[in-house]
């Protein structure tokens, strides 16, 4: 008779389990042989906490308060007010020189604060002026040279002319000298740059661009350019000429006209106590615009001519005539 081997398999196990039962039924695993056993802990240290398991200090430490922490909020610096006084005389017609004591102790951000009240006010002049300031008098970063540049073009085309009276105008020659005969580009920037002097400084300069050639009636390749600015009625008077090589393009003459132009009134201005700027980055065009004001051309103009009187303090204070436009020659 065969027997079927799923039952041998459970025979085989139960007589295993069985014999390990009846032999370790009595035995004790959990009890190690020869050692005492610490009295039973039930628990009774649960209702007092579990100080009694620390030792007990004799001596307490002096406990020191907590320290106070505070976030580091940086304070926003505390912008103050421009008062009644640094505003100035409101009703009075403003001078050329206009906010130069406040420009002396003041930087150049208070002067933008300045303008911008102003400009509030519908002083727009004054606020002009306190701009201006920005250029002439305080030490200003190249950001600031350029934001109050930036206002100066806003503003002054929105203002009539500081000087409307062409009598009391400084008259100046611009000189361009060429070795050979003038092309038309010379003629037409040398034109350009006195037009945009007469305009950006209000009417202060009356300049007229004078064309110098030499023998030769024709037109010489790569002549150098030289460019000085004299007194009209005495051309002893003048700024040291200037030389430079002609650009590679025709389109590139009026930009480096206008900076051979820019960088000889600079350096005249640098005479009077006028320092130059630190750097500029500016379009050439700009630098005649907006990077000498009014109150410098004058004093570059007297530089060159003895001082006029009855110049307006306010366009305002002047008859109307009109204003002769410069000829090339």
């Amino acid at each position: 008779m065969l027997i079927h081997w799923s039952i041998s398999l459970l025979a085989s196990l139960g007589v295993i389990f069985l014999t390990w039962h009846l032999r370790t039924k009595d035995l004790d695993f959990m009890t190690p042989d020869n050692t005492p056993l610490p009295h039973e802990d039930l628990g009774e240290d649960l209702a007092v906490g579990v100080s009694i398991l620390q030792p007990e200090l004799k001596e307490t430490p002096e406990i020191l308060e907590p320290l106070e922490i505070n976030p580091i909020n940086p304070e926003e610096p505390e912008v103050r007010p421009i008062t009644g006084t640094e505003l100035g005389d409101l009703e009075a017609a403003p001078g050329l020189n206009a906010y130069r004591e406040f420009a002396q102790n003041n930087p150049a951000e208070r002067l933008l604060q300045l303008s911008s009240v102003l400009r509030t006010m519908g002083q727009f002049q004054r606020s002009l002026l306190a701009l201006e300031r920005i250029i002439d008098t305080t030490e200003s970063s190249p950001v600031e040279l350029q934001e109050a540049g930036q206002g100066i073009g806003a503003l002054e085309p929105s203002l009539p002319p500081w000087n409307i009276d062409s009598a009391g105008a400084y008259n100046l020659t611009l000189n361009v000298g060429t070795a050979g005969d003038a092309s038309p580009e010379l003629k037409i920037a040398a034109l350009d740059i006195a037009t945009m002097i007469n305009r950006h400084s209000g009417n202060l300069i009356d300049l007229s661009p004078k064309i110098i050639r030499g023998e030769s009636e024709k037109i010489i390749p790569n002549s150098p350019i030289t460019l000085w600015i004299s007194a009209t009625p005495d051309p002893r008077n003048s700024t040291p000429v200037l030389s430079v090589k002609p650009p590679e393009t025709p389109d590139q003459l009026a930009d480096k006209l206008i900076l051979m132009t820019f960088h000889s009134i600079r350096n005249q201005l640098e005479k009077a106590d006028y320092p130059l700027p630190l750097s500029i980055d500016e379009v050439p065009k700009t630098l005649l615009s907006t990077q000498i004001t009014r109150l410098m051309w004058q004093d570059f103009a007297e530089s060159l001519i003895p001082a006029k009187s009855g110049l307006p303090l306010d366009p305002t204070e002047a008859p109307e005539p009109g204003s002769p436009e410069p000829n090339v020659n």
